[in-house]
């Protein structure tokens, strides 16, 4: 590949130097940096600037090839299936947050706390209501006076006859109680009638009243004298009219001639008149007795719901008695004035009555038949009247507003409720529907059983830390699950998995998945952003040995060969890593010497140093350009620093390089400092030792005010300090052409 990649990182000027591009990219490429020199933003604009040309490949740690499932045990391998398990863990967090919503053991308020509250408002009310029914349904089963329910009526008939439950009036409850303790009677008594016919007997007074006769005998001793004609007329009547009667009044003897005399003056027609009178007298005195004589109608033998209308019928025979009796008087009267002077006529008499007791009699009759007809159907009718009295008694134990009470409590009770579950089947609907939809995405995994396959090769030569990958073959688990099984046999729990067995996981997987044809034409971009982290130093062989598989050609398989247009760069912070990763001959000229002829060189290597707030960025050319070992990228520092006039960065390095020096030739940093004790004299010197004897010696950055000296002062400090330690050649090595202060 000719040396013609350039990688423009123009857009991102504030974090690197201008020229702000990395020049003469080959096949493979090795970018040295420590961690903040901007290596992550050279893998964007790596995709950005070759996307379109190339299939661009990036490795960036297992985040985006890895993800584990706690709730499976298992993890799902590969970019595919990756975001299958991003969707379903965001999935399963949206499940969580919803489950928190009707959780009623959260900590926070939630539908679930309310819905619970009303569930229990409910019980409480219904309990309420329980209580009060079942105490009303015991106070009406004691009932005796009348026994108006069942021995087992319960709160169970109370609530059912609420529906129906009706109040009697007064008249109508004492009728119902009259027929709940009424028995079976007897047919009560009749009463007989006396037939009045007051216009007919009118008719037959008036007549006689008003009927003229006439005598045919005048006899002057007796005249017009009424008293005198009744004397006349009781004096026959008490004579036998024997030969030689004599008159019981005067003694005289009484002749033939003077009972012709008498006969004639007691006329045919007056006796007819007499008779008639007395006749007709006679007939309204045995009505009048009659009437005078007639009962009541008896109330025995009548049920309670017809009393009222035999009183009713014995008002209206009174009635009828006081109309008929004056009016039956007076016709006697009238009678008997015309009896006393039969041969005068008499004014006719009005009729004040025509009432009789035909219609009183009609209706004791039909009262007697519906009588009869409820004493046939007395059962039912008692068991009707019961009821009436239970649903009375019923409506009396609502009036006093307890049981509406308690029962709007529960209405409000119990929409609360259903509102709240309403919001909880709405929530758990979605729970549902996004379990629905994690069961989908998990049955679009990708099957990887040949990347595991080799992943397995090569985890199987990692010494006792080895494991394996298994394919879990469920349902629940789709197809790009995996759990983990160590060397023993036994599972693993994924949440053992450390980052750096995560890291190579990943990394073989990312590294085997270069060989998949993935349906393009195009050349890959493969980028390898830090991709040593954590792992022993097992696993940085295997690595590192994977890396030059895929690169080297006198390593390659027909398994791991990289395109003839692929490109490779790796990016790292690993001195030791970077060292190792690359060809086992380090060659920087453009053009090489390879089996006889010349050929571009296939391999760059660029240094990526921060310098301030800024990164800049070498291609190195030659061998002392780059850097042998972590101690001379310490040296390298320290010259980039220095050559970049950065006091306060030299600082650092400074102690690092003592450090390290000192660890490797037996020497404890304060020994060290201890040694070089006589070239401390000057200020400078005094603050420098100070500043380096601490009692932290790790390798961080302290602070250090660097305008208390310069460059050249500090590197003078680190000369004569090897130069007191009779290491004034191993400064030299690594500082060539120092001059010496005079």
């Amino acid at each position: 590949m000719s040396d013609v990649a350039v990688l423009e990182l123009s857009e991102f000027a504030d974090r690197f130097e201008l020229p702000a591009r990395i020049e003469g990219l080959s096949k493979v490429n090795f970018i040295y940096g420590k961690n903040g020199t901007g290596k992550s933003t050279i893998c964007d604009a790596v995709r950005n600037a070759f996307g379109v040309d190339y299939d661009v490949r990036i490795f960036q740690g297992f985040d985006k090839l890895l993800a584990g499932s706690v709730t499976l045990d298992a993890f799902a391998l590969g970019v595919e299936n990756v975001e299958i398990q991003e969707k379903v863990d965001s999935l399963r967090r949206d499940i969580e947050t919803l489950t928190g919503q009707i959780d009623t053991e959260a900590v926070d308020e939630n539908i679930g706390k309310q819905l619970s509250r009303a569930t229990d408002a409910v019980s409480t009310a219904r309990a309420a209501i329980s209580s009060f029914v079942t105490s009303q349904a015991k106070h009406i089963k004691n009932l005796t006076d009348p026994q108006v329910a069942k021995t087992s009526y319960d709160k169970n008939d109370f609530l059912r006859d609420i529906q129906t439950a009706s109040p009697l009036e007064p008249s109508a409850y004492s009728e119902a109680v009259g027929i709940l303790t009424t028995g079976l009677l007897s047919s009560p008594s009749s009463v007989t009638f006396p037939r009045v016919d007051l216009e007919s007997e009118t008719q037959v007074v008036n007549e006689l009243l008003q009927r003229s006769i006439g005598r045919e005998v005048v006899l002057a001793e007796i005249g017009d004298n009424v008293d005198k004609q009744h004397f006349a007329k009781r004096g026959m009547q008490i004579h036998s009219r024997k030969t030689g009667e004599r008159c019981a009044f005067c003694g005289s003897e009484i002749s033939e001639n003077r009972w012709e005399l008498l006969d004639g003056y007691i006329s045919k027609a007056e006796t007819a008149l007499e008779s008639a009178l007395s006749n007709e007298i006679a007939q309204l005195t045995g009505l009048k007795e009659q009437i005078e004589q007639l009962d009541h109608v008896p109330l025995d033998g009548f049920y309670p719901p017809f009393t009222s209308r035999v009183d009713e019928l014995n008002r209206q025979i009174d009635d009828n008695k006081q109309n008929l009796l004056p009016t039956l008087r007076q016709l006697i009267k009238a009678l008997e004035s015309r009896q006393h002077d039969i041969y005068k006529v008499k004014e006719q008499v009005s009729l004040n009555a025509s009432s009789d007791f035909s219609d009183i009699e009609a209706d004791l009759a039909d009262l007697l038949q519906e009588n009869e007809e409820f004493s046939t159907d007395i059962e039912r009718r008692r068991a009707q009247a019961k009821r009436q009295l239970l649903l009375h008694e019923v409506w009396k134990s609502l009036q006093e507003g307890t049981y509406s009470n308690l029962q709007q409590q529960l209405n409000e009770a119990e929409a609360s409720q259903q509102s709240a579950q309403e919001s909880v089947d709405a929530i758990t609907q979605k729970i549902r529907d996004k379990r629905a939809q994690q069961s989908e995405l998990l049955e679009q995994t990708r099957d990887e059983t040949k990347a595991v396959k080799s992943i397995n090769h090569y985890l199987t030569g990692i010494g006792n830390s080895s494991f394996t990958l298994v394919l879990e073959q469920t349902p629940e688990h789709g197809q790009g699950y995996y759990s983990i099984q160590s060397t023993s046999g036994r599972r693993r729990p994924i949440t053992e998995l450390s980052t750096g067995e995560k890291n190579i996981i990943a990394f073989l997987y990312f590294m085997q998945k270069l060989q998949s044809d993935d349906g393009t034409n195009s050349p890959k971009m493969v980028v390898l952003d830090d991709p040593m982290n954590s792992n022993d130093d097992t696993v940085q062989f295997l690595m590192m040995g994977v890396i030059k598989q895929y690169y080297d050609p006198s390593q390659q398989t027909p398994s791991s060969t990289m395109g003839a247009d692929d490109m490779l760069i790796v990016l790292t912070h690993n001195t030791y890593f970077y060292l190792n990763v690359r060809p086992y001959q380090t060659r920087y000229r453009d053009i090489i010497r390879a089996g006889g002829k010349q050929i571009n060189n296939p391999y760059r290597y660029f240094h990526l140093r921060k310098n301030g707030e800024k990164t800049s960025i070498q291609r190195i050319f030659k061998e002392d350009q780059d850097i042998k070992t972590a101690y001379d990228s310490l040296w390298s520092d320290l010259r980039f620093a220095y050559d970049n006039d950065r006091p306060g960065f030299m600082w650092n390095s400074m102690r690092r390089i003592i450090s390290t020096f000192a660890e490797f030739n037996g020497m404890t940093f304060n020994s060290f400092l201890e040694k070089t004790d006589s070239v401390i004299d000057n200020t400078l010197g005094c603050a420098l030792h100070k500043g380096l004897n601490t009692n932290s010696h790790e390798l961080l950055d302290l602070e250090f005010d660097s305008s208390s000296c310069t460059r050249e002062q500090m590197i003078q400090f680190l000369h004569d300090a090897f130069e007191k330690l009779d290491y004034e050649a191993h400064f030299n090595k690594y500082w060539p052409n120092y001059n010496a202060r005079n």
